[in-house]
């Protein structure tokens, strides 16, 4: 096996009290890192799942706060998005975001643009 070589566990869509909680467990008992790739709308329900996540150390990426495919959204519509999850993942975990999963993996390359100037976040595909 080739030196440098990582994989990178995710999850998208949540926090959700069910499926995450399970998640989490399952995750700390063998001791492997994830990513959770959050909505907003979850996150603000389902906060203290999200304080969960945060607490075993794991980490928290944007996911928008809706779950809208962002190539049907506008450039403010999409920045709303972000930025709302983001305000949501900053008020609730001890994290400050910075990587995002457009919803469906749909962006253009303007979008991505667009993101990484206005937000400084990084896609993770």
């Amino acid at each position: 096996m080739a030196s440098g070589l990582r994989i990178a566990l995710t999850f998208d869509d949540g926090p959700h009290p069910k499926n995450t909680e399970a998640l989490i467990r399952t995750l700390s008992e063998r001791i492997i890192p994830a990513t959770f790739f959050v909505l907003g709308s979850n996150a603000k329900r389902w906060s203290a799942v999200l304080r969960l996540a945060d607490e075993a150390g794991h980490e928290i990426g944007n996911h928008g706060w809706s779950h809208l495919s962002f190539e049907t959204l506008s450039d403010a519509d999409i920045l709303r998005e972000l930025n709302e999850t983001h305000k949501i993942i900053r008020e609730t975990s001890s994290q400050e975001c910075a990587i995002y999963r457009p919803p469906y993996g749909a962006i253009t390359e303007h979008q991505q643009l667009l993101i990484k100037k206005q937000l400084g976040y990084s896609l993770v595909p």
